[in-house]
């Protein structure tokens, strides 16, 4: 089965997490126009109000990112960043953390670790 046909079957907090699955970091105009090729369409609104249910359910995260502004991804897939000082480019690596489960009476649910510094291409 397709990918649009699996998008068509499924509600919109669903597309955007199955968007989120296949993508990293994607902004809300982002997610707009990767859902434009589906046969429904979505406002702005819409979006926003899906992303802010999922992030109650604490399925995503937010992110600002100089490029692109406030992105989402999936709180599940748990990686690093590599943020470049200078162009804004983001990657990611796999995480070389692991956090403990509360510090001085306050209980850790997750973490998110940037390392800032200068891409190739900037160097």
């Amino acid at each position: 089965m397709s990918y649009n046909k699996v998008m068509k079957k499924r509600n919109l907090e669903e597309k955007i997490m199955a968007l989120l699955q296949v993508e990293h970091l994607l902004s809300v105009p982002e997610i707009l126009e990767k859902l434009s090729g589906l046969e429904q369409s979505y406002n702005k609104t819409s979006v926003y109000r899906a992303l802010e249910r999922l992030l109650e359910k604490s399925q995503l995260c937010q992110h600002n990112t100089p490029q692109k502004g406030v992105c989402y991804e999936l709180r599940s897939h748990h990686h690093e960043h590599l943020q470049c000082e200078h162009c804004g480019r983001v990657e990611t690596l796999p995480c070389n953390f692991s956090h403990p489960s509360s510090i001085g009476g306050f209980k850790i649910s997750h973490h998110h670790l940037t390392y800032l510094g200068s891409c190739q291409a900037c160097q």
